[in-house]
């Protein structure tokens, strides 16, 4: 139970899901915000539009923005990949034997959305 979320375990993971999410959504628009539309910047090396009051600040959120998305992809998929194996053994899809992965993957919609956005 406690790896199927019932236990403190999977309460704790799916926390630590949220956070990792929020943390990632933050770096984002952090970036985002730094970027202008075209009538107020200045043209970059990197070929985007950026204040040059704050040019600084993009490149050191840019650097943190990759470490954040990079991490959580790692993560993410350690995660998934985890799931996957282990799915054989819960009650529920260990009586379809070889195929409970297969299955799995293609029967529940939250695994098919995790699929999707990391590949």
């Amino acid at each position: 139970d406690t790896m199927w979320g019932d236990g403190c375990a999977g309460k704790a993971l799916n926390w630590f899901v949220i956070a990792l999410a929020i943390l990632n959504w933050i770096a984002y628009s952090r970036l985002t915000e730094l970027i202008y539309n075209k009538t107020e910047m200045q043209w970059d090396p990197k070929h985007e539009f950026v204040n040059p009051y704050q040019k600084g600040d993009f490149f050191h959120q840019r650097r943190f923005n990759n470490l954040v998305e990079n991490t959580s992809l790692v993560i993410f998929t350690v995660i998934t990949v985890m799931r996957l194996i282990l799915v054989p053994t819960h009650p529920e899809w260990s009586r379809f034997g070889c195929s409970a992965i297969p299955r799995y993957m293609i029967a529940n919609p939250y695994m098919c959305v995790e699929l999707v956005a990391l590949f």
